[in-house]
């Protein structure tokens, strides 16, 4: 899954925005954890970070919501931890990823739970552990039932849970059945390559045995994309899944390097149109990645019916936002899908079609009828080719006329262009 699309699934699971200071404490853990103990309530941790989408995701619709807040104050004191600010006391806790929330009472940890949780689920939580009914001794028993499961939901849970509590053998061994189990599972596919992946990356970053088996993973499916006759898109995405999170994307551009004609258009003999469709999108990523423009340009194949898709799919999601009024989350919608859509107008631009570009950026600017639109496909044409299109100069004005302004670009644009034609920023 790219970033694009996981970035997708968290605003897409996640509320309106909301004030999240409630039922927060701004006291530091030493007097949260006395109030607690002087007070005979659980101390309740949310260990969380700026940059973490679950967490914000928390922060919208679990944190404001009347039921937790009442819980809360009933039962705990809590204190928000941002990792980057104390990374001693995320340390201390073993903090592996975020958001992890943590029970404790009179210093004793009691339980956590890591990863997103609903309003329902985290008072149903919140309410075993005040009544004594979630124990490490029954989550010690939970969590080796789970290791025993057929079920690969269970499974993943006791990985996670053996990987919080540092047994990291153990985790290892169920991260790679829940792997091997869903790998014909259509309801996985997008779980398997993006968030169970990367819950494997971060065992294998402090668990060498880890390490070797993500590699051993990459290697067998190299081998399979290399050896087949008849390339599946099961193969394919496992993959590219693969190549991406453990930052082998040389890989990709390596095959395209061996499968396109003579005029760079991908030629996979062993591949069916959706398989290679599929391909068509993850080499031009990669290739724009290692900043080979006219190769993505001919890999992409038709670049404007590419936009043309990729536009359909940002006004959708744009609408669902717009409709749930979260601005903020259409804010980094629109910031992280953009330059993936200007980059089919550079390498347009990088090819020498001016035309195609042309319809391009029409079809962005219906889209996206903004100053910073315009800027972008700016930007992405003088990155990625050496054009002197006068549409970049009508683009820059028309920036300017809609408040965005960037000297750096409209200076680039001059000296590029010779011709002084377009004002400097405010001019």
């Amino acid at each position: 899954m790219s970033r694009l699309n996981a970035l997708l699934v968290a605003l897409l699971l996640a509320g309106p925005a909301f004030a999240a200071e409630e039922p927060f404490s701004d006291q530091a853990y030493d007097a949260a954890a006395a109030q607690a103990r002087s007070a005979g309530k659980l101390l309740m941790l949310d260990f969380t970070a700026t940059w973490c989408p679950p967490c914000k995701m928390m922060e919208k619709q679990t944190w404001p919501d009347e039921k937790v807040q009442a819980w809360v104050h009933e039962h705990a004191v809590a204190i928000q931890v941002d990792i980057d600010k104390l990374p001693e006391l995320a340390q201390k806790f073993s903090i592996q990823a975020i958001p992890t929330v943590v029970f404790l009472k009179d210093d004793e940890e009691l339980d956590r739970y890591t990863g997103f949780r609903g309003p329902a689920e985290f008072v149903e939580w919140g309410d075993g552990v005040a009544a004594g009914k979630i124990t490490p001794a029954v989550r010690a028993a939970e969590s080796a039932a789970n290791a025993a499961s057929d079920d690969p939901d269970r499974r993943y849970a006791a990985a996670k849970d053996l990987a919080g509590k540092g047994q990291l053998d153990e985790a290892l061994e169920q991260f790679l059945w829940v792997w091997k189990a869903t790998r014909d599972v259509p309801k996985w596919s997008g779980v398997r390559h993006s968030f169970l992946l990367a819950d494997m990356h971060r065992l294998a970053q402090r668990h060498p045995p880890a390490q070797a088996a993500l590699d051993g993973l990459l290697e067998d499916a190299q081998q399979r994309i290399g050896n087949a006759a008849t390339v599946s898109l099961i193969d394919w995405k496992e993959w590219t899944a693969l190549c991406r999170e453990l930052e082998q994307g040389q890989r990709v551009a390596a095959w395209y390097d061996t499968h396109h004609a003579e005029d760079g258009t991908l030629q996979a003999s062993g591949m069916d149109e959706h398989v290679l469709e599929r391909a068509r999108d993850d080499v031009f990523d990669e290739l724009v990645a290692e900043r080979r423009y006219m190769d993505a340009a001919h890999a992409g194949g038709d670049l404007l019916q590419r936009a043309q898709h990729k536009i359909e799919k940002l006004a959708m999601v744009r609408a669902g936002l717009k409709a749930r009024g979260d601005d903020e989350a259409l804010k980094m919608y629109d910031e992280v899908a953009l330059p993936d859509i200007v980059a089919l107008y550079g390498c347009s631009q990088a090819v020498g079609r001016p035309e195609q570009a042309h319809e391009i950026a029409g079809v962005v600017l219906r889209a996206l009828d903004t100053g910073t639109a315009r800027l972008e496909l700016v930007r992405a044409a003088l990155t990625m080719s050496d054009t002197r299109d006068p549409q970049l100069g009508t683009l820059l004005r028309e920036a300017e006329g809609l408040g965005a302004k960037d000297d750096a670009l409209h200076a680039q644009w001059e000296q590029r262009s010779g011709t002084g034609a377009t004002p400097p920023a405010g001019g």
